[in-house]
């Protein structure tokens, strides 16, 4: 295996990368919701909003620690799934 794809500078990038996206896309839909221009059929509420950012935040958090090699590329990663997980459980709470 190659020691471009077991560099923890490469993968930390990767879940920033990723964990950043996913930020952008909420901090667009609440911007959007604050638009009294806009009519929803449906809305988050905003503590959902809140903490589906935060858990961005975390991510690029575990990220960065990846990328000083604190913790491994593996643990990394769960981390970043296991945070995404919570975020789409928040999600569905947060549409009872």
């Amino acid at each position: 295996m190659s020691t471009a794809l077991k560099s923890a500078s490469l993968h930390g990038a990767i879940q920033i990368l990723c964990s950043l996206i996913w930020l952008s896309k909420w901090v667009r839909q609440w911007f959007r919701y604050l638009d009294p221009d806009i009519l929803f059929y449906f809305m988050y509420p905003s503590w959902v909003l809140v903490v589906v950012m935060v858990l961005g935040i975390l991510g690029s958090w575990s990220g960065c620690l990846t990328i000083k090699k604190t913790q491994h590329i593996q643990k990394g990663y769960f981390l970043l799934l296991e945070l995404w997980t919570i975020g789409l459980i928040t999600m569905e709470m947060g549409a009872l």
